[in-house]
Order: structure tokens, then C-alpha cells, then sequence
């Protein structure tokens, strides 16, 4: 199991190539890599070895059920109307989603241990810290026409709807000089997104006390330093919305603590941030601090809302915002199934707006899905943020650091990792998406790993077969002289 989990956090950061493609759908590499799962884990553990799936009784995971159910049932919608392509698109949509689903729920009845996500979590953020200097590297490289400044993106999923374009490249505005950095993403958002998780993997367990999953002081630091430069490289708006809900609770949660551990990364970060700018500003003739003062500015304002020439160029607010006028006008044409699984692009309105896809998950849902699913998908929100908050509150009253601090680091990310998927769904659609259900799984993991740290779990064992196919072909085996009863 692990070593699978090492697989998926390190092909989720390849979303920009494919293993293959079927018609206009390129399968990404984590994907693959959930399709193995499946296909090899699966059968290996629960029929060969005969392993029982030990499925929680919890609200999470129950949810989950209940996001598919709905999901499943709206799906009926466009097989009612009789249009053949929207019938195909949903069921396409809706298998994509299913076996994504499966992956995500098997994991969580895999009793994977606090070790085993700690080891995977410290993988991730190593990692983090080469995506974030690749990013960084970006800035100069893409002036300079240096090597690997910009990477093709060969998924067929991203080129489908983009019309005499032999190669794809990455997504990066420019301003003067300046190119946004992207890392190894299809657009620099991703980088901000991905960035700010990073911050709050190290900076929260960090503040709690003075541990973390990286296992030295240098490592953390070196790895929230890099990680806020790559985000403020990105000039992501995403970012900075994530980096200021997550700071919102460590200030709420930790401030006590903000002039001792956190002091080193604010004194580091206060010093090297004016430093890039000035680099930036001395080389490409643009500084990006005085871009982000405009851009803020304009969004509170209200001028980067408009449609023509609002806040700085290539502002993405009014299209976000755009979104959910469509995204109603598109839910008013079945108000009760939406439009269908996948049938953004297909549904009458979108195609007279030219709107292939909504660029936040809520918006997405409801034209999508309808108001049954994107009920459920909130109510699931909603009760995992409860939740996390709750047992963490409630593991730090009873003492749990000194039981079990291994444990203690992943608890005490628990509330900002659920805030930020819940954040990062306001200018992503990504619910049909392996990253998407990386980012959750460790939430809803480590819930369950601490209701069995407080007694409070129960867990119903379903085998997939009555004996192990091992024990049959073992036994099936004809006994040799040597090991023979007479002998």
C-alpha cells in the first residue's frame, strides 16, 4: 500500500502527460497508477491473501457513499432525455468518477497506519521543495529561453478543445518582462494551490510543537521558504485566498507560539521576499509586490469584476464570478438532474456562451449535478470540517501529544487541510480529479486514525471471498515424499 500512495503523490504533480489516450480523454500517470491499484492491490490483498475490507462506521465515509448516490442518480437525467451524446458524455463522467471513487474508498478501509501517511506525507513535501526551485527557476529561464522553461502538455484532455494547436504549452501570462511561474503545471494557480498546502503541512505541526513530518528544523524552513516564493512567483490569487485562510486559523489556534518557532520563517521570508522582487523588478522591469497591491485592490473594489479592463490584465475574477450566472442559466434547463454528468459544453446555454467547463466546483456541481448533489457535496464539507475541528480540539484537551505524537502532527492539520479543499473549490473544478482526492484522503484518514487512538471507532469487516485463494492452491497442491504422511 505504500508504495503505491509514493506512486500517486508523485504522478499527480504529471496531470500535463498521458500514458494514453482514448478518443479526446488522456489518462494522466496517477490515474494509471490508480487503474494498477485496482487491478493488482486489490485482488492481491482481499482474494489471494484474503484480507478483510475493514470499512468504518463514520459520517465520512458515509458521505462519500451518499456524494456517489446522488451523482449516480442525476445521471439519469440526460438517459430520460433521449440525446445521445450527452447519455455517452454522463456515463463516461460518471465512470471516470467511479473508479476514482473506489480507489479513494478502498484506501480508506485499508487500515493504513499514522507511519505509513507520515512516510507519504514527508515524500510529498521533499518533492514539494524541487517543484517550488523549478518554479523559481522558471522566472529567469523563460526570459532567457533557458532549457525545461516551458514543458509541452501532451494530455489529450487539455488539447481537446483548443483547435489547430500542434503543441500545448503551459499557461503563463506575461507582464513586461515577467512570466508567471508555473512549475510543472498546466497554470500557475496549480503552483499557488499546491504551494500553500505545502506551507501549512510544515507550518502547523511545526507551531503546535516544534516537530513536523520533514524531520530536521532546516528542512521545514527551507521548505516554507521555497514554497511562499513559488507562490508569490505564481501570482496566484488562489494561493494567496489559501494562505490567508490557513493563516487565520494558525494565528487564531497558535498565536502564543507566532514570536518563538514561526519567528525564523517570517524573519527569512520578510527578507528574501523584497529580495526576488527587487531581482525581478531589476531584470524584467516589473515588480511583482506592487502587482499583487493592484490586483487585491481591484477585486475589493470591485473593478476587476468588470468585463472590460477590470484590475490588471488577464484578471480571471470576472470570468469566476461569470461562472455562476451560467451555471445557473444552465441549472434552470433541468432544475432537478442539471444538465448531466460532464455536459457542460453540451447544454444549450453554455454552447451559445462558448463555456466549456465552470472553473469552480460549486458552480460546476450545480449546473452539473443539480441542487440534490451539490447539497450532499456541502453537507460533506461541512460535517468533515466539523469533525476535524472537533477531534482535534478534543485529542489536544486529553493529553494526545503525549500519547501518540507521530499522530499528533497529522491531527493537527486536520482543520486547515479540510478549510483549504473546501477554499480551493471557489476557483477550481476538480472533484472528478485524482489531486483533488489526494489532497482529502489524509483528512478523511486521519479522523478515523484518531477516533482508533480515543476507542471510538467501530469497523465492519467485509471479506471478498471465504478462503484465501492462496490456502486453496495450497491445499490443492498433491503432497510430495518428502513432506508425505509416511514419511
Amino acid at each position: 500500500m505504500t508504495w503505491f500512495l509514493y506512486a500517486m503523490y508523485i504522478t499527480e504533480l504529471m496531470s500535463i502527460w498521458q500514458v494514453f489516450a482514448i478518443g479526446s480523454f488522456g489518462l494522466p500517470p496517477a490515474e494509471f497508477v490508480m487503474i494498477l491499484f485496482l487491478l493488482l492491490y486489490v485482488p492481491y490483498r482481499y482474494v489471494w491473501l484474503g484480507k478483510p475490507l475493514r470499512v468504518p462506521n463514520n459520517a465520512q465515509l458515509g458521505m462519500m457513499v451518499a456524494l456517489l448516490a446522488s451523482m449516480l442518480f442525476v445521471g439519469i437525467g440526460p438517459l430520460i432525455d433521449g440525446y445521445q451524446t450527452m447519455s455517452l458524455q454522463s456515463i463516461k463522467t460518471l465512470a471516470h468518477f467511479g473508479f476514482i471513487w473506489a480507489f479513494a474508498a478502498i484506501v480508506l478501509c485499508s487500515d493504513v497506519s499514522v507511519e505509513q501517511w507520515r512516510s507519504v506525507l514527508r515524500l510529498h513535501l521533499s518533492i514539494g521543495m524541487a517543484v517550488c526551485l523549478y518554479g523559481l527557476y522558471q522566472i529567469p529561464a523563460r526570459t532567457m529561453d533557458l532549457p525545461l522553461a516551458w514543458l509541452e502538455i501532451t494530455n489529450a484532455g487539455f488539447k481537446a478543445h483548443v483547435e489547430n494547436e500542434p503543441e500545448l504549452g503551459q499557461l503563463a501570462l506575461r507582464f513586461a518582462e515577467f512570466y508567471r511561474a508555473t512549475s510543472i503545471f498546466p497554470e500557475p494557480s496549480a503552483l499557488g494551490s499546491y504551494a500553500a498546502n505545502l506551507v501549512f503541512l510544515n507550518v502547523i505541526p511545526w507551531a503546535r510543537s516544534g516537530t513536523g513530518f520533514l524531520k530536521t528544523s532546516w528542512a521545514r524552513v527551507t521548505s516554507v521558504v521555497l514554497a511562499l516564493l513559488a507562490l508569490f512567483a505564481a501570482f496566484s490569487m488562489t494561493g494567496i485566498l489559501l494562505l490567508c485562510v490557513g493563516s487565520a486559523f494558525v494565528l487564531l489556534r497558535y498565536r502564543k507560539k507566532l514570536f518563538g518557532t514561526l519567528g525564523v520563517i517570517v524573519l527569512v521570508f520578510a527578507v528574501g521576499l523584497p529580495i526576488i522582487d527587487s531581482y525581478i523588478n531589476w531584470h524584467f522591469n516589473v515588480s511583482v509586490l506592487e502587482l499583487f497591491a493592484v490586483r487585491i485592490e481591484s477585486i475589493f473594489s470591485g473593478e476587476a469584476f468588470e468585463n472590460v479592463g477590470g484590475g490588471v490584465d488577464g484578471e480571471s475574477a470576472n470570468m469566476r464570478a461569470d461562472d455562476f450566472t451560467i451555471a445557473y442559466k444552465m441549472w434552470l434547463e433541468n432544475p432537478l438532474f442539471g444538465v448531466g454528468p460532464g455536459n457542460t459544453e453540451h447544454s444549450f446555454f453554455a454552447r451559445n456562451h462558448n463555456t466549456i467547463t465552470m472553473s469552480n466546483v460549486y458552480a460546476g456541481t450545480l449546473a452539473e449535478y443539480g441542487p440534490i448533489t451539490l447539497f450532499v457535496l456541502l453537507c460533506m464539507y461541512g460535517i468533515n470540517m466539523a469533525t476535524a475541528y472537533w477531534y482535534e480540539r478534543r485529542w489536544t484537551v486529553l493529553g494526545g501529544r503525549e500519547r501518540n505524537p507521530q499522530l499528533d502532527d497529522l491531527i493537527a492539520c486536520l482543520p486547515v487541510a479540510a478549510a483549504l479543499v473546501i477554499f480551493v473549490g471557489l476557483t477550481g473544478n476538480q472533484l472528478i480529479s485524482a489531486s483533488y482526492w489526494l489532497r482529502y484522503l489524509p483528512v478523511l484518514a486521519g479522523i478515523e486514525l484518531v477516533r482508533r487512538a480515543l476507542g471510538t471507532s467501530t469497523v465492519v469487516e467485509i471479506y471478498l471471498v471465504r478462503r484465501p485463494w492462496r490456502a486453496i492452491l495450497n491445499a490443492s497442491q498433491p503432497e510430495t515424499p518428502l513432506h508425505g504422511s509416511n514419511h
